[in-house]
């Protein structure tokens, strides 16, 4: 994992980030952070500190690292803190283009969910300050330059309600830096993190694609997964081959729920409907999967327009009867709000129109009947599709769920 450090600081405090250089040093860091010095001598000091950031935040994306750790320059550094870092799970989750922001200062700011066994705690973004320690995305950095002027306020207030827009503020417990004690020149109040810890490390992390209570391990053995792969390959589509097998792995997962209904908005051709049929067959779960889609060749593109392609529906049903699972899959031509429905769902997957408006419609139009444990998964949760990202930051902010698995653009929660 390639983090690019960058520290912010100013001439006025060259003893203290001298200290927190040689704190960093002293870690298993092994790398110098680039530093942004601000020079200005006039002008008030906060206003001075915020410019300062954002000129850092160009400067880490004009260089390109795909992961940047912002610093200030007065900090006591956990000494192991690449070996964690390397190890928490959230970021070694991540795959490239997806947003991240993660806070490895933690000076009590408002929790929304904690997760001890993933070291990790959920934020609330309005009650987010500090800005001591943070790793960004270049996704989220980007959008955070983008957007910088519609927040008022310092830059850990712009970063993180900026970033709350496209992803989840994750926060590593515990601390891995500590605020040390001196004032700000920059007129800030003092806190620290009552959660840090200077020697403490991360277990070896294990491997695993899906974690889950009363897994069957010889079930899942012998589910053929590169053969599913192999035949959905040459099918038209944009599931990606890592989102196919975290598909085919979610399938398994579901079914395990029993005999309850899967439910897929927006099916295209079918390449995610025969992910998701020839695994139930595989299975031989009895589980039914139906497809709700108008297959007129309308289908969201980056950047928030629609690409009009010609009707998918004939295609779409050639592919079922080729790959022999016609009977195991309901088709529905027309719009999830146009549909009945009145029976449990194991597994929902959400890859319709990507707009906000659509996204909420397909998700609420089911969600009700979501099972206890139930899973729902989105297609191109990305940043070429920003309102797929905020939806689903505020299910898991908001409403109850979590990010359970992600591979490419493909996020399951649950």
């Amino acid at each position: 994992m390639k983090i690019t450090a960058y520290m912010l600081s100013c001439p006025e405090r060259e003893p203290i980030r001298e200290q927190t250089l040689a704190s960093l040093k002293a870690s298993d860091w092994n790398q110098a952070p680039r530093l942004v010095i601000d020079k200005a001598t006039t002008g008030r000091r906060q206003d001075r500190q915020e410019q300062a950031s954002f000129a850092l935040l160009q400067r880490a994306h004009q260089e390109g690292p795909e992961l940047i750790l912002f610093l200030e320059d007065d900090l006591e550094f956990n000494r192991h803190l690449r070996y964690n870092l390397e190890r928490w799970e959230p970021l070694a989750q991540l795959t490239a283009g997806a947003h991240f922001f993660g806070s490895l200062y933690n000076p009590n700011v408002g929790e929304l969910e904690r997760r001890p066994e993933r070291n990790t705690m959920l934020a609330r973004p309005e009650t987010v300050y500090g800005s001591q320690a943070v790793v960004l995305s270049r996704a989220t950095l980007g959008h955070l330059l983008a957007h910088w002027g519609e927040v008022i306020g310092m830059q850990d207030i712009k970063m993180s309600r900026l970033a709350s827009r496209v992803t989840p503020l994750y926060y590593h417990t515990p601390s891995l830096v500590q605020h040390t004690g001196v004032n700000s020149v920059w007129g800030g109040h003092f806190h620290t993190a009552r959660d840090y810890s200077p020697a403490w490390k991360a277990s070896p992390r294990v491997e695993r694609p899906l974690p889950a209570a009363g897994e069957q391990p010889a079930r899942a053995a012998n589910l053929p997964r590169e053969a599913i792969l192999r035949r959905i390959r040459p099918v038209e589509g944009w599931l990606d081959e890592d989102e196919a097998a975290l598909l085919i792995e979610t399938t398994a997962q579901a079914s395990r729920l029993g005999r309850l209904d899967m439910v897929e908005v927006g099916s295209y051709c079918g390449k995610a409907t025969l992910a998701m049929a020839l695994t139930l067959k595989a299975l031989g779960s009895r589980a039914r999967l139906t497809a709700i889609d108008a297959f007129d060749g309308t289908v969201s593109i980056p950047g928030g327009a629609v690409m009009h392609n010609p009707p998918t529906y004939e295609q779409f049903t050639r592919n079922l009867r080729s790959a022999g699972v016609s009977s195991r899959v309901s088709v529905i031509r027309g719009r999830s709000a146009d549909v009945e429905w009145e029976r449990p769902i194991s597994l929902l997957l959400i890859d319709g129109l990507h707009d906000a408006l659509n996204v909420a419609a397909d998700f609420h139009r089911f969600a009700r009947w979501l099972a206890p444990a139930g899973l729902v998964a989105f297609h191109d949760y990305s940043g070429g599709f920003p309102s797929v990202c905020v939806f689903v930051a505020g299910l898991v902010q908001q409403a109850g769920f979590r990010l359970r698995a992600q591979a490419g653009s493909l996020a399951v929660l649950e």
